[in-house]
């Protein structure tokens, strides 16, 4: 009966440690699991502000053609002859 009641508190104490083994590796997934949550997110937040910078780029590509555009029209009409701001030869 000693020897009966000796294994099972073996027994049991073997299963709380298993129990702690496994409460410590659910743990261990609930941490990681919160740690690739959260560098999902800054990932997110990364791609959404290289978004909107290409689109400033963008923006400000455009507004600089229109600029060189109107340099090259108001070039072409100095130098256009007979135009009222062109050059006098």
């Amino acid at each position: 009966m000693r020897e009966a009641l000796q294994e099972s508190q073996s027994m049991i104490a073997d299963m709380l440690a298993a129990r702690m083994h496994v409460d410590q590796g659910v743990e261990g997934y609930r941490v990681a699991a919160e740690g690739y949550r959260s560098a999902a997110e800054q990932f997110h937040e990364g791609a959404e502000g290289y978004q909107q910078a290409v689109s400033r780029a963008h923006t400000t590509i455009e507004m600089l053609q229109t600029v060189i555009e109107q340099y090259g029209d108001t070039i072409t009409q100095q130098i256009t002859p007979g135009h009222a701001g062109g050059l006098t030869t």
